[in-house]
């Protein structure tokens, strides 16, 4: 499951590990062509100080980059290997899709068991509080849980376990003139 804030946040941290990178890679080929530069603007330290600066923001590029990766790898993998069972009312479907055997994206809008033999199914979901996720299912709640539906929604790990949806809500048609 998505959560924004932290999608945010890693994405911030990725740009800068890359930024830092970059900075360090220019500094080196700055360093290779104006090596001597350095030296006559900064004195003698000035090029150990420059290769440490350049250094830094490699290595510390790499650092950062690392950092967010595993954390995000090992939030996804730890979300989808547990068994908790968690609750999400007010839940939107956003889209559904099956893979085939073949591992072709198909849009079924008819369950057809025969021809469906051996699909996986996948359902996009919206939650109440912003966060997004993609879920496996099986074939009956993938056919229940049409695009666009509002309802509540039972999550196990990454598989998508149930869907009710909620009753729709009524306005009265009758105005204050045709009550007089």
């Amino acid at each position: 499951m998505i959560n924004p804030k932290k999608e945010t946040a890693m994405t911030r941290a990725a740009i800068y590990g890359w930024s830092m990178i970059g900075l360090g890679l220019l500094g080196l080929v700055l360093r290779f062509f104006f090596g001597r530069v350095a030296v006559l603007i900064f004195g003698p330290l000035g090029g150990l100080i420059y290769s440490l600066l350049i250094s830094v923001l490699v290595f510390g590029g790499i650092a950062v980059l690392v950092v967010t990766y595993t954390s995000g790898i090992r939030t996804v993998v730890k979300q989808a290997r547990s068994d908790e069972v968690n609750v999400y009312p007010s839940a939107k479907i956003n889209t559904r899709f099956a893979l085939t055997k073949d591992k072709h994206m198909v849009f079924p809008y008819e369950p057809d068991p025969m021809e469906q033999l051996g699909w996986q199914y996948y359902v996009k979901i919206d939650f109440a509080d912003g966060r997004k996720g993609e879920f496996r299912c099986n074939a009956p709640i993938y056919f229940a849980a049409a695009e666009g539906a509002k309802g509540t929604v039972t999550i196990r790990g990454d598989w998508f376990e149930a869907f009710e949806i909620d009753p729709p809500v009524y306005q009265s048609t009758v105005t204050q003139y045709d009550r007089e």
